[in-house]
């Protein structure tokens, strides 16, 4: 998951630091996967442990870019069937907005 400034500066405020839960892939700053899963997924109870502060890409999802797709619902969420196309165009003009400024250019997409 792509995390914006403010993502890491929100969780930052919660006590942990970068090298805790972001990695760099290619110059970008994502969130850091634990043995396939997000390093704030909890097994025990099945929970976000920062649900309240959590990342903007993951208040967004299952709506993300896809290169070939543009702006689409992940097919590898099991709740994918439950995005409207409503959902897809609310959410997918903000994950435009979230990726015009990780990148810091603007990113224009027919919804």
């Amino acid at each position: 998951m792509i995390l914006s400034k403010m993502d890491v500066q929100r969780i930052e405020a919660l006590g942990y630091t970068p090298n805790e839960f972001t990695v760099m892939d290619s110059g970008i700053i994502r969130l850091k996967n634990v043995h396939g899963r997000c390093y704030f997924y909890r097994d025990a109870g099945r929970r976000c442990k920062i649900y309240r502060q959590r990342p903007m890409g993951c208040r967004l999802y299952p709506v993300i870019y896809s290169i070939e797709e543009g702006i689409t619902v992940d097919d590898e969420c099991p709740m994918n069937s439950t995005a409207t196309y409503v959902d897809l165009n609310r959410k997918g003009k903000q994950v435009m907005k979230l990726l015009s400024s990780v990148f810091q250019k603007p990113f224009e997409e027919e919804i």
